[in-house]
């Protein structure tokens, strides 16, 4: 049970960043201004917040406690703070689409 859960959280990591970094490489072909192109890749880059916590909850899901309840409340607080964070990052990519 714990390599299945350990190997979701990997593949849980890889999709973060590859959603995180692959508008930067996207946009780097569309002609518009440095400047415009930084700030819009700083919003995009947003997504890496998700992946620092992502990392950290796979990081907690190897702790060796006695206690399930807290090992695993532990896991629940890290997955509820990368999805409010992806929700976050989201919003503020609507926002960007429908301002350009």
């Amino acid at each position: 049970m714990q390599f299945v859960l350990i190997s979701l959280a990997g593949l849980s990591i890889l999709t973060d960043l590859i959603c995180s970094l692959l508008p930067i490489a996207i946009m780097w072909k569309i002609q518009m201004p440095l400047q415009k192109k930084i700030s819009i890749w700083c919003l995009m880059a947003m997504g890496l917040v998700c992946t620092a916590c992502s990392t950290v909850r796979a990081k907690s899901l190897n702790s060796k406690t006695q206690d399930i309840a807290y090992e695993y409340a532990i896991v629940a607080i890290w997955a509820v703070t990368e999805y409010v964070m992806l929700m976050c990052e989201l919003f503020t990519r609507t926002v960007l689409t429908l301002c350009l």
